[in-house]
């Protein structure tokens, strides 16, 4: 999991991306508008040949960075659901430590093993860098 520098920059970066795409497909949109009302005001049939085939390229275009828009909403996502899961994940673990301190006997070895294994399950999801290495214990 990257530290929170590194995570800030990564959803910095993705959003800047996702603003580029939003501008590069608006442009596109501004620029099919335009290539529609000229195929339709123009008389020579190789004309229009020649404009609906620039159509047909800028849709191209505009679904590849529709789809691309996608991945990077998605990673997005991704970022933020795996920051708020963390999260949730190291609230239990302090009410678990709070517990243990007020238990005695049996009780607090069955909440320790419990801590262990929250623990253990939280490490396991802990990535290094960018690399996405696990870590078992």
């Amino acid at each position: 999991m990257p530290n929170d520098k590194e995570r800030v920059s990564k959803l910095s970066e993705l959003q800047d991306r996702l603003q580029s795409v939003d501008g590069e497909l608006g442009g596109i949109e501004g620029k099919l508008l335009n290539l529609s009302n000229a195929i339709m005001d123009t008389a020579s049939e190789e004309t229009r040949k020649v404009f609906v085939k620039s159509a047909d390229a800028l849709s191209a275009g505009q679904s590849n960075l529709e789809k691309e828009k996608q991945g990077v909403q998605s990673q997005i996502d991704q970022l933020l659901s795996n920051e708020k899961n963390i999260e949730e994940q190291l609230k239990i673990i302090r009410e678990l430590i709070y517990k243990i301190k007020e238990l005695e006997g049996q009780e607090r070895i069955e909440l320790r093993l419990n801590l262990r294994s929250q623990l253990r399950r939280l490490i396991r999801g802990i990535r290094i860098g960018t690399m996405n290495i696990a870590i078992f214990f």
